[in-house]
């Protein structure tokens, strides 16, 4: 190889390597945000709900400076702004939140959430929130925007409130920010458990149970755990309740223990008895991996790194997959983070819908499109490729084995979306053929942009045509 070339390359080689520790620090000074929220009932006025919007800042992010009494304090500034669906702004607020610590190290080694709840009166209806924080220390900033969708709750049917995740529920007759119906709720806005916290707890109401008193008195609870396609994963039984009155809080919490990491759906469904109503609700949550105390995540390994390149090989540009071959196994981890933020629809969401979606597509053409149930290559196929890139087709005609013709499949696709791989298509379609018949399907014609085209298709998959 020519020395200028060897250099060339050098060069971009210690580049990449550069940028991605650039990206890394740059990464580090960011001050992350977690916001999450419930709403309820609002008694005085149905016509509005009473919100709670919890919040989390990660202490170990932040800048502590030591104070003339010889403890160690940071202070965080924030913003939230509240706009509604026609971005007319319906709340707008700015305070500061001050830390204190004994000692350095308490602040920098031990693991610490600075939570706090923030009420509000909003009536039903789609908003948009945002957050932003600035440590007054470091000038380090964040920044988080949320959808919240509000619900009437001004109705007599039977009905729940939304759900509130926490850490912790315990009694309390007290009168705290964080006490309600009796009982103190620690929430977790991150919606994200480990293994470690064991428990999961939540908290919710039950509204418009019938009091009547020639009906039933009683109303049952099941609880339940749903996976990320909305299919119950794991029941956690039910429970039969004498009715308090009209209403009723829900004050609970399931064993995680058993739980593999992923994302999931929390299920509570309440029956009433005497009328037979049924109601139910739903929160996203996110079980991880423990890490051990003072330890980073690890890199990818090189085995970890060949498996995600084979996974995101369909749904990357050339230039990103080469970018990412460069890289080295710190920065190969943060390229796939920020992959995977660049291509989520509503990043507003705790979930990333896109990543759900591309793994679903990737599973299922391992397992209905590889040579045996153990060798999981449906995905190297044309067939799980197209699945893969475009999705389930709007309509798929199959032509097994006949006496005319190899065995043949048409895919069509009524409307393909612009994404980064794909211009914007109408009417497109796809056509595979099992050449050697043993179910692995070839795709010999398409008029979709960038794919093989080839008219004459069908006489050369014909059986009675005659070898030249």
């Amino acid at each position: 190889m020519p020395f200028q070339k060897r250099k060339s390359i050098l060069i971009l080689f210690f580049f990449f390597l550069f940028l991605s520790s650039h990206v890394k620090n740059t990464l580090a000074l960011d001050l992350e945000i977690w916001i999450d929220y419930s709403s309820f009932i609002y008694k005085p006025d149905t016509s509005k709900s009473y919100v709670e919007i919890y919040y989390a800042l990660d202490r170990k992010k932040l800048d502590f400076y030591e104070q003339k009494d010889g403890i160690f304090a940071s202070v965080v500034e924030l913003n939230l702004l509240i706009e509604d669906s026609l971005n007319e702004v319906v709340e707008e607020r700015d305070w500061k939140v001050a830390s204190a610590v004994k000692e350095l190290k308490e602040a920098k080694e031990k693991e610490f959430l600075i939570i706090d709840l923030i009420p509000i009166l909003l009536s039903p209806n789609r908003y948009f929130l945002e957050l932003g924080a600035k440590d007054l220390n470091s000038g380090a900033t964040g920044k988080k925007r949320i959808t919240l969708d509000i619900p009437d709750y001004n109705e007599k049917n039977l009905l729940m409130s939304q759900i509130e995740l926490a850490f912790q529920i315990e009694p309390d007759t007290g009168s705290g920010k964080f006490v309600k119906e009796m009982q103190k709720v620690m929430p977790n806005p991150t919606r994200i458990f480990s293994k470690k916290e064991k428990i999961l707890y939540f908290y919710a109401e039950i509204y418009n149970l019938s009091i009547s008193q020639e009906e039933d008195d009683r109303y049952s609870l099941s609880f339940s755990v749903l996976d990320f396609l909305g299919q119950k994963f794991k029941s956690f039984g039910s429970q039969i309740l004498r009715k308090p009155g009209s209403s009723s809080v829900v004050t609970s919490g399931i064993n995680i223990t058993t739980l593999p990491p992923g994302n999931y759906h929390l299920k509570i469904e309440v029956e009433d008895l005497g009328s037979n109503e049924k109601s139910f609700s739903l929160k996203k949550f996110k079980i991880i991996k423990e890490i051990p105390e003072g330890v980073t995540e690890a890199p990818l390994t090189s085995e970890e790194a060949k498996k995600i390149r084979d996974e995101i090989s369909y749904i990357t540009t050339k230039g990103e997959l080469e970018f990412f071959d460069q890289l080295n196994p710190l920065g190969k981890k943060e390229f796939l983070k920020e992959f995977w933020e660049k291509r989520d629809p509503f990043p507003y969401t705790p979930e990333n819908e896109f990543k759900m979606e591309h793994y679903r597509r990737w599973n299922y053409v391992n397992t209905m499109f590889s040579r045996t149930s153990e060798s999981k290559d449906g995905w190297k196929t044309d067939i799980g490729r197209i699945y893969i890139q475009y999705g389930e087709p709007d309509e798929r005609e199959r032509y097994p084995h006949g006496t005319e013709a190899k065995p043949w499949e048409r895919w069509d696709y009524h409307k393909v979306d612009e994404s980064i791989l794909h211009p914007k298509q109408s009417g497109v379609f796809f056509i595979f053929v099992d050449e050697d018949g043993f179910g692995v399907y070839r795709l010999v014609h398409s008029n979709a942009v960038g794919e093989i085209h080839d008219p004459d298709w069908y006489e050369r998959i014909r059986l009675d045509t005659p070898r030249r």
